[in-house]
């Protein structure tokens, strides 16, 4: 008995540290990616997936190092295992520039097939007027909060252009909340 608690122990501290280092690693990742050193970026979410590799934007995130530093078999790989664990933004898939490097291949067009079938399935039973509707909530949603950002740094966070900004997005919010309720 004393030994089965021993090894829970363990077990149980293992995991917490190997969480906190996966964590360590994909932020460092990131970091790599942001600095556009996007090599060392991939080799950091190669040590990472290496004890996790579950979450399908952190999959996706690395897919996109990896095509980045010129890894096509390894973008792959990761891409596809983002799919495979739920990764389904087919929009941003073949819109995303990271990425352009991995459309010439013969296995970009079977990355896309596989996603769209994988969405067909999943939307098999939606009611596709209401899905419509709702995902052109969601975009005029994201359209003005895209711009805060870019504003912020352009004009400063009390500017007029940011105040005008935050009323519009506010406005906008108040009307989608009104279109959204009614389902």
């Amino acid at each position: 008995m004393r030994n089965t608690i021993y090894a829970l122990l363990l077990l149980f501290l293992f995991t917490g540290v190997n969480a906190q280092e996966y964590s360590k690693l994909i932020n460092e990742a990131d970091q790599l990616y942001r600095a556009k050193d996007y090599k060392m970026s991939a080799d950091v979410y190669d040590k990472a997936f290496k004890i996790e590799s579950e979450n399908p934007s952190q999959l996706y995130n690395g897919a996109c190092s990896s095509a980045l530093a010129g890894n096509t078999k390894k973008a792959f790989k990761w891409l596809n295992l983002s799919i495979d664990k739920g990764w389904t933004n087919l929009k941003h898939l073949k819109s995303d520039t990271d990425l352009d490097n991995l459309h010439s291949k013969k296995e970009w067009g079977k990355t896309i097939e596989k996603l769209e079938k994988k969405i067909a399935a999943i939307e098999a039973n939606y009611d596709k007027p209401l899905q419509a509707e709702l995902l052109a909530i969601l975009e005029e949603d994201q359209k003005y909060r895209m711009q805060m950002d870019e504003t912020q740094k352009k004009f400063g966070p009390q500017s007029k252009e940011m105040n005008d900004l935050w009323k519009i997005t506010m406005q906008k919010d108040s009307l989608n909340l009104i279109k959204v309720k009614k389902y």
